[in-house]
């Protein structure tokens, strides 16, 4: 899964996902997620919520590129710090493992 994100205004945003073959979202069988961003002048929040359903994803990576960052000065992944991302071109881009719930945090 791949997220593009663009700073400049706090949002809500919602992803659903099923098999996409059959009925069973009938069933429950579906997830919707939450995504809030809160963009500061120093700081980045984003975070990724299980909102609803109980399907179990096949997602196993999600592909975050975070665009209009001149600078991250100190990221943060569910609360720990994670070195592992790129600045390229004005874009932090971070790789991350699938979980129910993410949070991620630049200051900027």
């Amino acid at each position: 899964l791949e997220l593009h994100v663009y700073r400049g205004k706090n949002t809500i945003s919602y992803f659903y996902e099923d098999d996409g073959n059959t009925f069973n979202y009938e069933n429950n069988q579906f997830l919707i997620r939450e995504l809030i961003l809160n963009d500061s002048f120093d700081n980045l929040e984003i975070n990724m919520n299980h909102l609803e359903g109980d399907f179990k994803t096949k997602i196993k990576n999600i592909k975050i590129f975070i665009y209009n960052i001149s600078k991250a000065t100190n990221v943060l992944v569910n609360k720990k710090v994670f070195n592992d991302y790129q600045l390229i071109s004005n874009t932090v881009i971070l790789e991350i493992k699938e979980k129910n719930k993410i949070s991620i945090k630049l200051s900027i």
